[in-house]
């Protein structure tokens, strides 16, 4: 199933933010726990559209939409084994060559 592979691009000391359910963590234990929820919620992916991604030395952006069927429990509070569309946008922090702080925006 889904993997926690960002975990390891992540620096020591990371701020992980996810402003549309006023979520901030700091740490790489409690980003990690987050990664595991979101995880854990996720279902069948039906289709991934990549609409801007761009790397410089110290930055990342990601924006994606993303049609899904999350499980129940999932971290949105969306209905279960229900087909939705989900526009994530990540903005990360590059500091030494990892994460230094990750901001999330999820709108579904």
């Amino acid at each position: 199933m889904f993997k926690i592979i960002a975990i390891l691009y992540v620096g020591a000391y990371i701020i992980w933010e996810a402003p549309a359910r006023n979520i901030l963590l700091v740490g790489k234990k409690a980003c990690a726990e987050q990664y595991r929820k979101i995880i854990a919620g996720l279902g069948e992916i039906i289709s991934m559209e990549f609409l801007n991604r761009y790397a410089v030395e110290d930055r990342v952006f990601d924006d994606r939409i993303f049609i899904i069927k999350l499980l129940k429990g999932n971290v949105w509070g969306a209905v279960p084994n229900k087909q939705v569309r989900m526009r994530l946008a990540h903005s990360f922090q590059i500091r030494d060559g990892l994460i230094c702080k990750e901001i999330v925006y999820e709108m579904l």
